[in-house]
């Protein structure tokens, strides 16, 4: 096979799972306990080999783009980005477990629901970036 032909099918290839993993991020922000960033993140990197103007578009996003630049560029999260996402795992988690009948889910809940926090609490964190409001 051409080279040619090998790059487009990969450049096809990483832009079909691009736009898989921006159709579970968006799911993931309607489905609870379904991540939404790190899908981005990874249609990001596919993108990012396969359609710039893809790429661009996510990291221009004006809700997820300065969380997946900050990503892209140091591989860190914003003090204020990993509240949110802690007080949502501890959110979600809690009433996960408080519905669950069998202990072991509990058990296996809260263990996933503290290492998704230590992951998220041990990344660089990045500088907050002012807003400035066009009013």
């Amino acid at each position: 096979m051409e080279v040619a032909t090998l790059q487009r099918v990969s450049n096809s290839v990483y832009r079909a799972l691009g736009l898989l993993f921006v159709g579970l991020g968006v799911a993931g922000v309607f489905i609870p306990l379904m991540p939404t960033t790190i899908f981005l993140i990874l249609a990001v990197g596919c993108f990012s080999k396969s359609d710039p103007r893809l790429e661009a578009w996510l990291l221009n996003h004006p809700t997820f783009g300065p969380t997946l630049r900050d990503w892209s560029r140091s591989r860190s999260i914003r003090l204020s980005t990993k509240r949110v996402a802690c007080a949502t795992v501890f959110v979600v988690f809690l009433l996960s477990i408080l519905l669950v009948p069998l202990m072991a889910a509990k058990v296996g809940l809260a263990a996933t629901g503290i290492a998704i926090c230590a992951y998220i609490l041990t990344r660089r964190t990045a500088p907050e970036v002012p807003t400035i409001s066009p009013y």
